[in-house]
Order: C-alpha cells, then sequence, then structure tokens
C-alpha cells in the first residue's frame, strides 16, 4: 500500500473536488498539459476556485478534449 500525502496532493484533491466532473488544473500546469496534447485538447481560464486549507483562491483552467465543449 502507498500513502501520498503534501500540498500538491491536497491541491489535486480540491481542485478535483470544484471540477464538477470535469478536470480543473492550476493555471500554471494547464498551458503546459494542453501544450502536451496538442491539436487533441485546449485549455480554458476557469477563474479563480476558492480552496479549502488555501489562504486565496487559486487560479485555475479546465484542460479538454478538441470537440468536447462543441
Amino acid at each position: 500500500a502507498y500513502t501520498v500525502i503534501g500540498s500538491s496532493v491536497n491541491l489535486a484533491c480540491r481542485l478535483m473536488q470544484a471540477a464538477e466532473g470535469g478536470l480543473l488544473t492550476p493555471a500554471a500546469q494547464g498551458a503546459a498539459r494542453a501544450e502536451a496534447l496538442g491539436d487533441a485538447g485546449f485549455a480554458l481560464p476557469a477563474g479563480e476556485v476558492p480552496c479549502k486549507g488555501y489562504p486565496a483562491p487559486v487560479a485555475a483552467c479546465r484542460v479538454a478534449a478538441s470537440g468536447a465543449l462543441g
């Protein structure tokens, strides 16, 4: 069995809870993830997301596959 702890894991959990079925990622990582997808995906700004345990809202983006929103 493995245990994963730390601020990155906590932030990922908070963003998953706020995602409402999609994928939210910190804005700084979203652009890199969309770039890695190339023509297969993109990142849309999702605004500031309040996350329990963080003093300020976290800038986030929604990563999606091309064609997923249209």
